[in-house]
């Protein structure tokens, strides 16, 4: 395309530039002539043509002098842009003329007219036309070349999140199968013994309730398992969500375990602070972080909520993660050997839909052990719109 609209724009530029020069050079001419007499008008003229390299014909009160240079040899007064025929060549030449007319000083009245061909532009499209298929080539060429090269340069690194994407959903769906088997193997053994009145099993009502709550556990890690499947179809879906808010009526939520396990609960929040993030995103991050705190802090222990500078710190006390934990607790079900030993409910999915939450919000976060428990905090400043 620029190569057709350069062999296409550039007569016009080109004539049009000849166009401004012939009214440049009938300016010069006429400023000469205004101040010499016919002698020194015709030396002018002559000189001029010459040096210029133009056509230049001149009639002194009706007595025409021709002063030519180059191809030119015209002896009458034309119209701009006549085409005349270069004798003896048949080629038809675009001659682009501009008149004048002045006094000399000695009275005698001029009209001239400068004139100069078009030529060198029909030349310049011929060899243009030579090398249009050339440079078009080229131009090709180079240009699939540097879309080879870029298109290999950014496909890659997003062919390889796309991998790394899909190791992940594989891995996660492998281990959502596995531990969803485990329990709903022990859910039909348990069920079969009932059934068959074996032993202890006999005690239906109790063992009924057994199988309700493994049936509650499974409900919540399905329902955990498909908020983490839509996370990344909604994160982008945005609205004001009041922080404080939530963390409060979460608080509350929990207020019936806290009150069983005897802890101590120290909220340190603003009257108000509000970010821009998906709602469910943000329900999800909040409530398994409030969830985890509680139900892993030691039996009359302390957990603290705080916000301040942008940063919010949810602290408990408890048996502090080892190294080697929490390079893995962010994994999907994956469940640190303490929580096992204190018979800690969970599926060990809560973490891990944290991460994804945070990391599609793009929120920074730490999760550190210290002398005497854990504390997760995150960075709020990037969803921070309002004050």
């Amino acid at each position: 395309m620029v190569h057709l609209a350069f062999y296409v724009l550039f007569p016009v530029f080109y004539t049009q530039q000849i166009r401004t020069g012939l009214d440049r050079d009938v300016a010069v001419i006429g400023e000469m002539l205004r101040t010499s007499d016919r002698e020194s008008g015709e030396e002018f003229l002559r000189t001029y043509a010459k040096r210029n390299q133009l056509g230049v014909l001149a009639e002194f009160d009706g007595e025409t002098v021709s002063f030519q240079e180059g191809t030119i040899a015209v002896l009458d007064f034309l119209d701009s842009g006549e085409e005349l025929s270069v004798q003896g060549s048949g080629e038809v030449e675009t001659i682009l003329t501009a008149h004048g007319e002045e006094e000399l000083t000695d009275g005698t009245a001029v009209r001239f007219q400068v004139m100069e061909s078009t030529a060198p532009v029909k030349e310049a499209g011929r060899i243009t036309r030579l090398v249009l298929p050339v440079t078009v080539l080229l131009s090709l060429a180079i240009s699939f070349a540097f879309s080879w090269l870029y298109s290999r340069k950014v496909t890659r690194p997003v062919l390889a999140m796309m991998e790394e994407t899909r190791e992940m959903k594989v891995n996660f769906l492998r281990s959502a199968s596995h531990d969803l088997k485990t329990p709903l193997a022990a859910q039909r053994i348990l069920l079969e013994n009932m059934l068959l009145g074996v032993g202890k099993y006999q005690d239906r009502d109790k063992y009924l309730e057994e199988a309700i709550k493994q049936v509650d556990q499974l409900t919540d890690m399905v329902k955990e398992i498909l908020d983490t499947s839509r996370m990344s179809e909604i994160y982008q879906e945005t609205s004001r969500v009041s922080i404080t808010g939530k963390l409060h009526s979460m608080v509350k939520e929990q207020e019936m375990r806290i009150q069983r396990k005897g802890l101590e609960v120290e909220l340190k929040l603003p009257e108000r602070y509000d970010v821009t993030m998906n709602e469910t995103l943000a329900d999800c991050i909040l409530g398994n972080l409030i969830d985890n705190a509680v139900k892993y802090c030691d039996d009359g222990g302390r957990v603290e909520i705080a916000l301040e500078e942008n940063v919010l710190r949810i602290r408990n006390s408890c048996v502090p993660l080892q190294e080697e934990e929490l390079e893995q607790i962010f994994e999907a079900f994956y469940r640190p050997e303490y929580s096992r030993h204190t018979h800690a409910e969970g599926n060990g999915l809560g973490l891990y839909v944290v991460r994804e939450g945070l990391r599609l919000s793009e929120i920074p976060y730490t999760f550190q052990a210290e002398e005497d428990g854990m504390c997760f905090q995150m960075n709020l400043k990037t969803v921070r719109n309002f004050i």
